[in-house]
């Protein structure tokens, strides 16, 4: 009679347990004033719950931030690389964004950046088919710019945005026509890119893993002595550790998508978002 009462309670520790993996996997947020924007003014929380899960994100194909009344103070757009389905993204009045890269929206073809007034630094080549982009009423204050995704855009929009120090751009006679104007008076587009100009590295974060987007293997300069490297998926799991690296890591053992690499240099420690392709 034992066997059976044994037997008996494995079942019912199945059947108390087993609900708690239908609970869905919630996007953890690295700027969390996005995430409030989304939460306030999206509707992307279908079920109310005040949180974002991976079911909600996947069924997202268009959005549009617009913090015209200052409400927010979004500085990142890097958390959107949660939402796959992406297609269409319109992000306006984000006074305190100063840089758009790291997305790596596979399905996203339309962009407008328009009236963000710190925004520097713009990288849009890891977006595989956009062909709208609108980087418009930006004035003066986008210095660094690469468009280059391999594809020939359909439109294009620089609107009361001028004087670019660095365009990189692709091979098309009328792309680097179209961006000759808006440059900085001496400086030129060039398609001969590099994955991040050390001129306009951000100062804030002396390192910069190339290339970006990879295929498995990422790398940094020799001459950076990294104590340590935290490799982490897009919901914040910690994937590895590595102590005292060499000058690369590899995340060809991983799936396709979104990564972050916290890097350990002395007494500080750095972020980086890398797109694996």
């Amino acid at each position: 009679m034992k066997y059976p009462t044994f037997k008996n309670s494995i079942v019912l520790f199945l059947v108390v347990t087993s609900p708690l993996f239908l609970y869905a996997q919630n996007l953890v947020f690295q700027d969390d004033e996005l995430k409030s924007y989304l939460l306030q003014k999206s509707g992307v929380d279908l079920d109310g719950d005040n949180e974002i899960s991976i079911e909600e994100a996947e069924q997202v194909t268009s959005l549009e931030i617009d913090d015209l009344s200052n409400e927010f103070h979004i500085a990142s757009l890097n958390d959107l690389s949660g939402f796959p389905n992406l297609e269409w993204l319109n992000a306006t009045h984000l006074d305190a964004l100063d840089r758009v890269e790291g997305l790596g929206l596979q399905h996203l073809t339309y962009l407008f950046l328009g009236s963000n007034y710190s925004l520097s630094y713009v990288d849009v080549s890891d977006l595989p088919i956009v062909d709208t982009i609108y980087l418009s009423d930006l004035g003066d204050a986008l210095d660094s710019l690469s468009i280059r995704n391999g594809g020939e855009h359909s439109f294009l929009s620089l609107f009361y945005t001028f004087n670019i120090e660095y365009a990189c751009v692709d091979n098309f006679p009328s792309e680097f026509d179209f961006f000759q104007d808006a440059m900085m008076l001496g400086k030129e587009p060039t398609t001969a890119c590099v994955s991040t100009p050390v001129e306009h590295l951000n100062e804030m974060n002396p390192i910069a893993l190339f290339p970006n987007p990879t295929h498995g293997i990422v790398r940094w300069p020799d001459e950076i002595q990294v104590a340590k490297i935290v490799i982490f998926d897009i919901y914040g799991n910690e994937l590895k550790q590595i102590n005292n690296p060499k000058s690369l890591v590899n995340l060809m053992p991983y799936p396709a998508g979104c990564y972050f690499i916290s890097i350990e240099i002395g007494d500080k420690e750095y972020h980086q978002k890398i797109i694996r392709n």
